[in-house]
């Protein structure tokens, strides 16, 4: 089994054993740590990014000469693994499966992150970027594939993607992967954890379902609105 959050997933009705494995993903399409950074007084007048998905390389290169300098400088302040990650994974590693992460980061980027995210209590046995797939970010699968070999998987129905993007979506999908879509802090959301909860709890349930429905539009096995329900999922 293996799992993708922001990208995570899983192997529907099976229980968890030897060799099975989670991914921990940071969505590519964020663009930055977290939509809202964009709107950092660092960044003001110098980028507009809206949607990258799709964009060609030399796109994404135009876009990163500009900040990327900025970026990693501020890139700690957003390493935090989201709400209920560290209690998941425990429950999962506690179960058998092993952990690894994809992410749309560069390797610089994750080169800070990691440690950070250790710090922090969220630490993969493997992790890889686009670089280490030449530049075949999602959707494409092949981050899930390099995880499979690095932490010796042979059967990707064994695989499990969850995550909290289209994109993460459609990669768990093109890997073959039972894919999992996450609500609740989500990048396809689009609010902070600040904002959704001013809502009211009408507004919160629309707020979740429209989600929903995107990610199951995208193709998704399942949905959960938190980490904290993905063990239940997995392990049943």
């Amino acid at each position: 089994m293996l799992l993708v959050a922001f990208g995570f997933g899983v192997v529907s009705g099976t229980a968890a054993a030897d060799g099975q494995v989670v991914i921990y993903t940071n969505a590519d399409d964020e663009g930055l740590p977290v939509p809202q950074s964009l709107a950092d007084p660092i960044y003001a007048g110098q980028i507009s990014v809206t949607d990258m998905e799709g964009s060609s390389t030399a796109d994404v290169d135009a876009v990163y000469s500009h900040f990327e300098p900025k970026l990693l400088s501020i890139l700690d302040r957003f390493a935090d693994p989201k709400p209920g990650v560290i209690d998941a994974v425990a429950a999962l590693r506690e179960a058998g499966l092993k952990i690894g992460s994809t992410t749309g980061y560069t390797d610089a980027m994750m080169e800070i992150v990691v440690p950070k995210a250790a710090e922090l209590g969220y630490a993969p046995d493997h992790w890889v970027s686009a670089d280490g797939t030449q530049g075949f970010g999602r959707p494409y699968p092949y981050m899930i594939f390099h995880n499979m070999q690095v932490l010796r998987l042979m059967d990707v129905r064994r695989v499990a993607k969850v995550g909290d993007t289209i994109s993460d979506i459609k990669e768990g999908k093109n890997a073959g992967a039972f894919t999992v879509g996450v609500t609740e802090g989500s990048s396809q959301m689009g609010l902070s954890q600040a904002e959704f909860e001013a809502l009211s709890p009408a507004e919160q349930d629309r707020e979740r379902l429209m989600a929903r429905e995107a990610f199951l539009a995208a193709g998704a096995d399942a949905v959960i609105d938190t980490m904290a329900e993905l063990p239940a999922l997995l392990l049943g």
